[in-house]
């Protein structure tokens, strides 16, 4: 696993926003999070993911939080921001993850983005401080349950470009390698491509596979 051996002092200050659709979650949170041993300079916190990329603008954060929950549609909206963060913002912003998803093929995906943590909503927040603690230290950390579900996880992973995680969303959104070709001004065989190189580096060997453990989107229809 991505885990920090070698850690270096925590400097800051830090610029910290946080997205968390619940406001009396995203209240605990702030809290919590003033409560951590860390210089922070500013926290700013959203309960619309559509002001992410505006909060990303204005403030430039050393690390993004955000919650994904059991909204299937706000589920695609963050990877949708993650894919707008990985064409636009260079260097790329650090996200750490809280979610109450349990699913390997999930954490796999979040990983393959380049996602620097991820916790269950379900740990303690002292397991969530630590995870934002090494992230701050310029590395990745899992939080304990969510290594079990990766444990499952063999072999050899890559990250996703940012072209591959953009044909994902598309077709986590139900449309079918046609349309996401004409969408994105794109031949279908490059499409084709882009899809088949997002399967293997989560771990899907085939369709099937990838629709029937993509129930945490709550996909109803996969067109292939």
């Amino acid at each position: 696993m991505l885990n920090n051996k070698t850690l270096s002092p925590l400097r800051g200050p830090y610029k910290i926003v946080l997205a968390e659709p619940c406001p009396v979650t995203r209240l605990g949170l702030r809290q919590a999070i003033s409560l951590m041993p860390l210089h922070i300079e500013q926290l700013e916190d959203t309960g619309d993911l559509a002001e992410i990329p505006e909060l990303i603008t204005q403030h430039r954060p050393d690390i993004l939080i955000v919650e994904l929950g059991d909204d299937n549609d706000s589920v695609l909206e963050v990877l949708s921001t993650i894919s707008d963060c990985i064409h636009f913002w260079q260097p790329k912003i650090p996200i750490v993850v809280c979610t109450t998803i349990r699913n390997a093929p999930f954490f796999r995906l979040l990983r393959a983005i380049d996602i620097r943590s991820i916790c269950l909503k379900q740990e303690s927040i002292e397991t969530l401080a630590h995870c934002i603690e090494q992230v701050l230290h310029g590395g990745y950390e899992f939080s304990p349950m969510v290594n079990q579900y990766l444990a499952e996880t063999e072999g050899y992973y890559s990250l996703l470009t940012a072209k591959e995680l953009e044909v994902l969303v598309h077709l986590f959104s139900g449309k079918n390698v046609t349309e996401v070709a004409k969408l994105m001004n794109r031949d279908i065989r490059t499409i084709s491509t882009h899809k088949r190189n997002a399967m293997r580096k989560i771990g899907f060997k085939n369709d099937s596979e990838m629709f029937s453990n993509s129930n945490w989107i709550g996909l109803k229809q996969f067109n292939i």
